[in-house]
């Protein structure tokens, strides 16, 4: 199949009428297999081949995306939790007047241990 983004791009042109999604994600997966077996064995004599491969990963995933949509996308998409964190109500914290704020700190130092 294709080794680089300009054949990627021909046999996508030529085939994408005659084959499946399935079909196309399989060629997309072997693309990837063959990319991760380059890196694994470190046997990337011809750097032009892993580059090539890396580009009709490219064109493949942006065919797939385009055609079919992303459907991982959909399904990891979570809607964000805006609530907040913490009771933010004044009345929880008793308003301290200064000397009484002065007096808790040395109560906490005095019980602190350094």
């Amino acid at each position: 199949m294709a080794t680089n983004a300009e054949s990627a791009k021909h046999w996508l042109e030529n085939n994408k009428h005659k084959v499946s999604e399935a079909r196309v994600t399989q060629i997309r997966d072997n693309l990837l297999r063959k990319i991760e077996a380059i890196t694994e064995t470190e046997e990337n004599d011809n750097p032009d081949v892993h580059q090539g491969l890396l580009d009709a990963l490219d064109v493949m995933d942006a065919f797939i995306h385009n055609q079919y949509g992303d459907p991982q996308s959909v399904q990891n998409s979570v809607a964000p939790d805006y609530s907040p964190l913490a009771s933010n109500t004044p009345d929880e914290v008793p308003a301290l007047d200064k000397p009484e704020k002065q007096k808790r700190f040395r109560e906490l130092l005095k019980n602190s241990k350094f």
